[in-house]
């Protein structure tokens, strides 16, 4: 759980600032691709964000959490002692065997977001719009950031 160090850090306002500007840009950008200008709505996009902002630090939580779990601390070990490199080759492919994971329950919370919050009527295009915010919004910091 190391790399959500991050919300105990005197940094966590400007990393929260940036995730929250991040989901805003995705669920803009969402919008204008899916919905066209007409229908696009200033207010609601920044609530929106806020809440999609919430749901990423809830779903890196559990990745990691997950990751965590299928994390052998015997090879980790082993790994530390052949070199820095080594271990965090680990760290990562344990990560990435689960990301497909995040990036769906990213991907379901934008659908839920996108059809209650922003009001999408359109099945197929909130779908379309939950794949986009799964694949941008999902907690890439969490999956990238490895530990030295």
């Amino acid at each position: 759980m190391q790399t959500l160090g991050f919300l105990l850090s005197p940094w966590v306002l400007a990393v929260l600032a940036g995730l929250l500007i991040w989901n805003f840009a995705v669920l803009s950008a969402v919008q204008l691709t899916v919905r066209l200008i007409g229908a696009y709505a200033f207010w609601p996009t920044i609530r929106a964000a806020a809440v999609l902002t919430v749901a990423v630090i809830v779903i890196a939580a559990i990745h990691l959490f997950l990751a965590d779990q299928i994390t052998s601390p015997e090879v980790l070990a082993r790994m530390r002692t052949r070199g820095p490199g080594y271990a965090q080759t680990y760290v990562f492919q344990q990560r990435l065997i689960l990301f497909p994971l995040a990036i769906t329950l990213t991907a379901v919370a934008g659908f839920a977001i996108i059809r209650r919050t922003l009001r999408f009527k359109r099945t197929l295009s909130a779908v379309v719009a939950a794949i986009g915010i799964g694949l941008l919004a999902a907690p890439w910091l969490v999956f990238l950031h490895l530990p030295t």
